[in-house]
């Protein structure tokens, strides 16, 4: 975010925001595969594997909760799920991904307990947990961290910042399935773990031709090998 100022509008001059923070005796992590800007001035920057951030949020979140660290704060009575989203993190231990995010075992336990533990702290992802394969779940997981420890809608975690233009509809779900799995639209568009089959799957309606924009769906989408097949076998493709 230092070099894209990419959250401008609800938070401006993010060198001095970063800065700010540590000069009030904050902390400063930083996760990301290269030394960006953005690294050079946090108190502590872990290069992590590319696309294997997932495995750190969820180790990070079994963790809150094998060592009894939730705190919803404002979020209690607000949850659903808690029980289920525990189940589901079970294996996840630091020891269990380790080798496979290139981070020790003793740090992701660290970072865990020092975020759940900090007086004010905010779990924040943008471009770099979106644009690969596990995006949604990477910043699914980003949530989680926050609620779980209560630092949602409150000073010092994250806001509901109210848009400086264009607030917008809440959008609608469910409109229309796609033709294989049958997952549901969400706010007119479908999502790309289906898509690989919607080329491969001759019928009415099989995807022949398509227009991408400002990314590569090979490497952001999920099951990005077998899409990349499926791509080559379109009849037309402009990107």
């Amino acid at each position: 975010p230092l070099v894209s100022n990419g959250s401008l509008m609800t938070a401006p001059d993010m060198k001095g925001r970063l800065r700010a923070i540590r000069r009030r005796g904050g902390k400063v992590v930083v996760v990301d595969p290269r030394r960006t800007e953005t690294a050079d001035v946090a108190d502590q920057h872990f290069f992590i594997r590319p696309g294997t951030d997932a495995l750190l949020l969820a180790a990070m979140l079994g963790t809150v909760f094998e060592e009894g660290l939730v705190e919803l704060g404002g979020c209690a009575g607000r949850t659903e799920g808690m029980a289920e989203l525990e189940a589901a993190l079970k294996g996840f231990t630091p020891e269990s991904v380790s080798t496979a995010t290139g981070i020790d075992a003793g740090d992701i336990r660290r970072l865990a307990r020092e975020f759940a533990a900090s007086p004010s702290a905010a779990c924040y992802g943008r471009v770099g947990t979106c644009l690969q394969s596990f995006g949604t779940l990477d910043n699914f997981l980003i949530d989680c961290l926050n609620v779980l420890t209560g630092r949602v809608d409150r000073a010092g975690g994250l806001l509901f910042t109210r848009p400086a233009a264009g607030g917008g509809s809440r959008g609608h779900y469910g409109r229309w399935r796609s033709r294989l799995r049958g997952t549901a639209e969400f706010g007119g568009e479908l999502p790309t773990a289906s898509l690989a089959e919607e080329i491969e799957t001759e019928g009415q309606g099989q995807v022949r031709a398509m227009f991408t924009m400002a990314g590569n769906p090979a490497l952001s989408a999920p099951n990005g090998r077998r899409l990349d097949e499926a791509l080559g076998g379109l009849d037309f493709m402009v990107s």
